[in-house]
């Protein structure tokens, strides 16, 4: 099987979290992942001189995490509301926690990599402004290259989408290529759609659209792995945008943007 290469993207708005509610997450996460498919057993992350560590190994103790989400530009927010440059489990920060996971070696042609970067939340200033909503919460997996074929096949993307989402409960996401992304390029517009998408907008219910399926608000363009080079799926996933584009489903909805 030869095609494009796809990736799982993820998206919201203003979700606080503390550094061990970060790496509850992510643990939880990771192991539900590995759970299923061995692909994800052997995940490894970088610590601050690049050298790989194996997920698995700190998975057992939250503080083992710390050294690898610190961020020495970062102010630290504790729970009494004062702020200083010292991270700890009950910290929180404005711009959130990163951490990026990825199989085999950093210096491998395509492994597949899971960039985690939740924490971010709206920030009320002295002078009355609301920020901290400019850069979303994301969890993006880039598929590894083929040959591995599980991650081009329907059921499985499938049901590896559905969990993400029932996961992490985001506004926004989707399966697709670079390519096909951006073909499917439009002024005005924050989200696209890919292979398989997803929106957490009523307006979605009521939309009759020309797809594969339609479910619990998960919209499946076609049953085979989108294509740049597909001409009929192209055009079938900008009449799909259009539609979704006019009924404001591609922006994020207005009481996050508040």
């Amino acid at each position: 099987m030869q095609g494009e290469k796809l990736g799982l993207y993820l998206y919201w708005q203003d979700r606080k979290l503390s550094a061990a509610g970060f790496i509850d997450l992510l643990t939880k996460y990771v192991a539900l992942l590995q759970s299923w498919h061995p692909e994800f057993l052997h995940l490894s992350l970088l610590d601050a001189h690049s050298m790989e560590i194996d997920f698995n190994s700190l998975s057992h103790s939250p503080e083992l995490f710390l050294p690898l989400l610190f961020n020495e530009d970062a102010w630290y927010i504790k729970p009494d509301g004062s702020r200083d440059t010292n991270l700890t489990l009950d910290s929180f920060s404005d711009s959130g926690f990163y951490c990026d996971l990825f199989t085999a070696t950093k210096k491998s042609d395509d492994p597949l990599t899971i960039s985690v970067n939740i924490g971010h939340h709206k920030v009320s200033a002295p002078d009355g402004r609301v920020y901290g909503n400019e850069i979303p919460n994301s969890v993006v997996i880039k598929f590894p290259a083929q040959p591995v074929p599980a991650f081009y096949e329907y059921n499985f993307v499938k049901e590896l989408f559905e969990q993400s989402v029932s996961f992490w409960q985001p506004y926004a996401g989707w399966v697709t290529s670079n390519e096909f992304r951006s073909k499917l390029k439009q002024p005005g517009s924050v989200f696209s759609i890919g292979w398989m998408s997803y929106f957490n907008n009523a307006v979605l219910d009521q939309l009759a659209l020309d797809v594969y399926e339609k479910k619990n608000r998960l919209i499946v363009l076609d049953e085979s792995p989108v294509s740049s080079k597909d001409e009929q799926q192209v055009a079938k996933a900008v009449a799909v945008r259009n539609v979704l584009q006019n009924a404001g489903i591609l922006q994020w909805p207005a009481k996050q943007q508040e």
